[in-house]
């Protein structure tokens, strides 16, 4: 006995006394035998017995066939990766590389596998890239990828109360608008700091934009201070008490760096008030000299934020245009009351706090209200 065999060893190999599965699909498995025995020479009147010997093989099959099923593969027992798990957002199709390796075997597109892309392979946000498996195996798995916003524009990392925000040389602090939901930053300067959120609950702004705000500090910046402070009116200036005067500049930018202009939906903005503010007679008011329309602004108390609870001032915007807002400023009793847009050129937010306010290189002012601030 000569041992078994198969008789196609892509399907089945033997080893030993075992039968080892190499692909999917059917065989044989045969004993071999092999029979020696001398030889008779009848050349000759006589028989002479020589010591030459023969062999004579033959095989037994057995009655049943072997199956072998298909090896089921999973991210379990595959080893999976891409040339890079991130990929920075550039406008383009991201393709990565994906690799697979199953017991020290390198498994080869189109014969082991498929990989069935998302439609989207641009913009930015998680991918989920699907592996099929087939020929001699079968399952799946799910590879997945990140395609992040280019930040390198946007300055250090840091940390605030376990929010990430972007802090650029110039001071202008950002941070990344990652779903539709507040996105919130702290903008710190001069030894002060105050909270602001946009509310992107709507999906207005795409995956990756940048929310940004600068306070223009009258004592570090005084030429890009007054620059700004000039364009306000002189009835606003009479109003500021004590110097009590804060110059803001925000926007919204896209993935592709293009600043959000005019918007479908109107996008809720909050500003950070302070706690010394005399509530019922917040005034806010975006000044220019086009035309005016109106909108609401509205005090939202005990507003949780990545540093606590406080309260907020809410601004509706459908444009980032100049803005007026102003609440009860000759009237205490008024909780709120219009607000003004006019051109693009510039526009001022004003009040007990006023603000000047711009989103696209715009310009947020806050007249006589004190921001929250922390040395």
């Amino acid at each position: 006995f000569d041992g078994y065999f198969s008789e196609d060893e892509s399907i089945a190999k033997i080893d030993g006394n075992e039968v080892i599965g190499v692909g999917a699909g059917q065989t044989n498995i045969k004993a071999k035998f092999t029979i020696t025995q001398n030889e008779l020479n009848m050349g000759s009147t006589k028989p002479i017995w020589t010591n030459e010997t023969r062999k004579i093989e033959f095989y037994i099959t057995p009655p049943e066939t072997i199956n072998v099923s298909p090896i089921t593969l999973s991210q379990q027992n595959v080893e999976v990766s891409l040339d890079k798990s991130q990929h920075i957002y550039n406008g383009s199709q991201w393709n990565p590389i994906i690799k697979l390796i199953y017991q020290n075997r390198e498994l080869l597109e189109g014969t082991d596998y498929t990989i069935i892309w998302p439609e989207d392979m641009k913009s930015i946000g998680e991918k989920a890239i699907t592996v099929n498996f087939n020929g001699k195996y079968t399952g799946s798995l799910t590879v997945l990828g990140r395609i992040v916003a280019d930040k390198t524009d946007w300055g250090q990392e840091v940390n605030n109360n376990g929010v990430i925000n972007y802090v650029s040389d110039d001071g202008t602090t950002s941070a990344e608008i990652d779903g539709n939901k507040m996105v919130w930053l702290k903008e710190e300067s001069g030894g002060t700091s105050a909270w602001y959120a946009i509310d992107n609950s709507q999906g207005v702004f795409k995956q990756g934009s940048r929310f940004w705000v600068k306070w223009i500090n009258k004592e570090e910046n005084p030429e890009e201070w007054e620059k700004y402070y000039s364009q306000i009116d002189d009835e606003h200036k009479s109003k500021v008490s004590d110097g009590k005067l804060w110059i803001f500049l925000s926007g919204v930018e896209d993935p592709d760096k293009n600043e959000y202009t005019s918007l479908d939906t109107q996008v809720p903005l909050y500003i950070q008030i302070g706690e010394d503010w005399s509530k019922e007679n917040i005034q806010t008011i975006f000044i220019s000299n086009g035309k005016d329309e109106i909108f609401d602004v509205s005090l939202i108390s005990n507003l949780e934020y990545p540093g606590g609870n406080g309260e907020f001032a809410k601004v509706k915007l459908n444009h980032f245009s100049p803005y007026a807002v102003y609440s009860g400023y000759d009237n205490k009793e008024n909780a709120y009351s219009k607000v003004m847009t006019g051109d693009k050129d510039s526009y001022l937010f004003v009040g007990i706090l006023c603000v000047l306010f711009i989103v696209s290189g715009g310009i947020l002012v806050g007249l006589y209200v004190k921001r929250v601030r922390k040395k």
